[in-house]
């Protein structure tokens, strides 16, 4: 079928474009005090980066370790600001620009889709899944939701509180003001760090770690 050739060769270059894209950003920071907050595994790693690239100082990417090393824990508002900008306008500009080839994709799916006798292409694609159509999924998700809500806004009080208590640095926009005000205080409720997950956490342990967390949370979940 001419469409899902044209399909595959579009969606191919899309991933492509976010890859390249991703791949053409780093960030070389010369000044050590701007690295406050990171962890020492992840100021080696960055200077590691740099050294690799011949390059001074400590090297930062969009890939994902980096990334999330940086939106997590640095105190630079700034540096967490330009690398969140930068991450989210991957794919939009230039050789890697993706917005056309999005229409296009989204274009020929519903063509697709109605060609062989469907309302949307969210119907094709659900009817050898569970969900079978797209209002069974909408029911689905209109019914997690109901019975998570509860469980949500206890959830968002607590964060609340730990918020106004961990009294957090001032921050910039979108993403990074989450990690530094909600994140970072769960880890403190939680007494983890995802640094000790990533980097310390057998199968075992993490195993161990849900059975306690299971067993603690179960006089809440008694009689629901």
């Amino acid at each position: 079928m001419e469409i899902d050739i044209e399909l595959a060769e579009l969606t191919t270059t899309f991933s492509e474009h976010v890859l390249d894209s991703t791949n053409a950003f780093e960030l070389i920071v010369d000044d050590e005090s701007k690295l406050a907050g990171l962890p020492e595994s992840a100021v080696e790693v960055a200077r590691d980066s740099a050294e690799k690239k011949g390059k001074p100082g400590w090297r930062f990417t969009l890939q994902g370790p980096s990334y999330t090393a940086v939106m997590t824990y640095l105190d630079d508002a700034a540096i967490r600001e330009q690398v969140y900008r930068v991450y989210n306008k991957r794919a939009t500009e230039g050789d890697f620009d993706n917005r056309q080839i999005i229409g296009s994709i989204l274009a020929l799916r519903d063509q697709k889709a109605k060609l062989l006798g469907y309302e949307n292409f969210a119907d094709l694609v659900l009817e050898d899944r569970m969900a079978k159509t797209t209002e069974r999924a909408r029911a689905f998700v209109r019914d997690l939701e109901q019975r998570s809500q509860e469980f949500f806004e206890a959830e968002t009080r607590a964060l609340a509180r730990k918020i106004s208590e961990a009294s957090p640095l001032v921050v910039g926009v979108g993403k990074q003001a989450f990690y530094r005000q909600v994140e970072m205080p769960v880890e403190q409720a939680y007494a983890y760090t995802k640094e000790v997950m990533s980097f310390n956490a057998s199968f075992a342990d993490a195993q161990e770690g849900m059975c306690a967390f299971l067993e603690k949370r179960k006089p809440e979940w008694k009689g629901r």
